[in-house]
């Protein structure tokens, strides 16, 4: 698990923490995460790279992808909260705060 999605996983305790919000009385399906950065697994990112220029492109992970990708912090924060309303991730550079606050989640 890469440091963003651990980042992100703090934060949405505290979040659900500063709301007074007990987690075992949310309803899966009308509860939606919605997380923004602006930038997935940069340390994936280089240590992957450092494999592929050290040791070969055998040697990186078949899952690099999808331990980069975005989308893995709100998945991550679903699965340990049970939501299964909408899940959206958004990325869109120095613009994610202000996207992520007003797209709506559903």
């Amino acid at each position: 698990m890469d440091r963003f999605i651990q980042l992100a996983m703090a934060a949405a305790g505290l979040a659900v923490e500063d709301a007074a919000i007990d987690p075992a009385l949310l309803e899966g399906e009308r509860t939606g995460v919605h997380i923004g950065s602006g930038i997935g697994g940069l340390q994936t990112i280089e240590d992957s790279h450092k494999s592929l220029m050290e040791k070969g492109p055998d040697r990186v992970s078949p899952f690099f992808l999808v331990s980069i990708i975005i989308n893995e912090a709100s998945g991550y924060v679903s699965i340990k909260y049970r939501s299964r309303g909408p899940n959206l991730a958004t990325a869109t550079a120095c613009a994610t705060s202000t996207h992520s606050i007003a797209i709506p989640s559903g």
